[in-house]
């Protein structure tokens, strides 16, 4: 029922042809549309732009590609700026941040990579460097625009994935279908939003909404210890003793290379969490997928051995034109080397070098 147009096609139409335009904005309002409900307006017009990126109106968008990518995220403000009326000056992550995070989801569900891997380590390294300031501030008082970008589009769309881990996928979506449906054409701020997030998912989220939003707090735990007893039916008791050594916490998982066995809450300073496995667990590690926006994953690792080793290297040959990082250990590359002077003669070594996290 609602009305789409395209207004200018430009001489290249295979990059940006109307039918193009046209399809593209249909497939941006049906997604929105399961994430949210229905568009609360009779039209939408997508306007081509001569200078590149995209910016929005209610009922108009202006772009200057077609990509499928820019038209979600372009016509997303229609949902989470206009018809949930927010303050973008002061509360920008309920704008940009919700939108990205939208347009990120269609990709992942369509076939797309997720966004996650790549967009956690960049604002960690912004966390480990103290570049962030909280994502709740007004737009103006951040350092730079380099860090309002940051902060208001990447770490406000890492705040909505951390959300949607928290609470669950299937919470996450009534969240958003019931928060449209009881605020839409009317103001929302970060109140009325954690409100609906509380009462649908059933939760306390006053911590999470403080840490992400008023804070920027670094988290980080430590597997201190790992108890199995089997039992006479042939099942496997075990507890793990989880140390959180950071100012910031999240409820972390527990796992081995095969599976998840179970999820801490991570307040405590120190946790001990029991579950039951059918199968001896492997070599247990907290935060096996990544989620929890955990530091330092070089103490992770269930210790093993004698030396107590927690599998914090991976050795490799060096490629001195390429630097290899991993989150899960530091890398060490060793490359042969040699040399020869008049004093010395010929010396042969092997270089080092180690990294982590770059």
């Amino acid at each position: 029922g609602v009305v789409v147009r395209v207004l200018y096609q430009p001489p290249d139409s295979a990059t940006w042809g109307r039918g193009v335009a046209v399809r593209r904005t249909e497939t941006a309002l049906g997604w929105l549309d399961t994430l949210y409900g229905r568009f609360a307006w009779p039209q939408l017009t997508n306007v081509h732009r001569i200078e590149g990126g995209g910016t929005e109106f209610p009922m108009m968008v202006m772009n200057g590609g077609a990509s499928q990518g820019l038209i979600l995220h372009e016509v997303g403000h229609n949902y989470t700026m206009g018809i949930l009326a927010n303050n973008e000056w002061r509360e920008g992550f309920l704008d940009e941040g919700f939108t990205s995070f939208q347009t990120a989801w269609y990709e992942e569900t369509h076939g797309g990579p997720p966004a996650f891997p790549q967009l956690e380590p960049r604002i960690l390294f912004d966390d480990l460097e103290r570049w962030s300031q909280p994502v709740s501030m007004v737009s103006d008082r951040y350092r730079d625009f380099f860090i309002y970008n940051e902060m208001i589009y990447s770490k406000a769309q890492l705040f909505y994935e951390e959300l949607r881990y928290v609470v669950g996928e299937a919470a996450m979506r009534r969240i958003l279908r019931t928060y449209y449906a009881r605020w839409q054409l009317k103001h929302v701020d970060e109140d009325r939003f954690r409100a609906v997030c509380e009462e649908v998912s059933g939760q306390d989220l006053g911590w999470l909404f403080g840490q992400w939003l008023h804070g920027t707090p670094l988290i980080d735990y430590r597997l201190q210890k790992v108890e199995r007893h089997r039992r006479p039916d042939g099942r496997w008791d075990v507890t793990v003793t989880i140390r959180r050594l950071g100012d910031g916490w999240m409820p972390v998982e527990i796992g081995d290379e095969r599976r998840l066995y179970a999820r801490a809450a991570g307040q405590a300073e120190e946790e001990r969490v029991t579950f039951t496995s059918n199968e001896k667990p492997g070599r247990l590690m907290l935060d096996p997928r990544l989620v929890a926006h955990d530091w330092n994953m070089l103490n992770n690792r269930e210790p093993k051995g004698f030396f107590r080793d927690r599998g914090k290297t991976a050795l490799r040959l060096d490629n001195p034109t390429r630097d290899v990082v991993r989150r899960d250990r530091q890398t060490l590359g060793l490359l042969p080397v040699a040399w020869s002077n008049d004093a010395g003669g010929v010396t042969i070594g092997v270089r080092e070098r180690g990294n982590y996290l770059g």
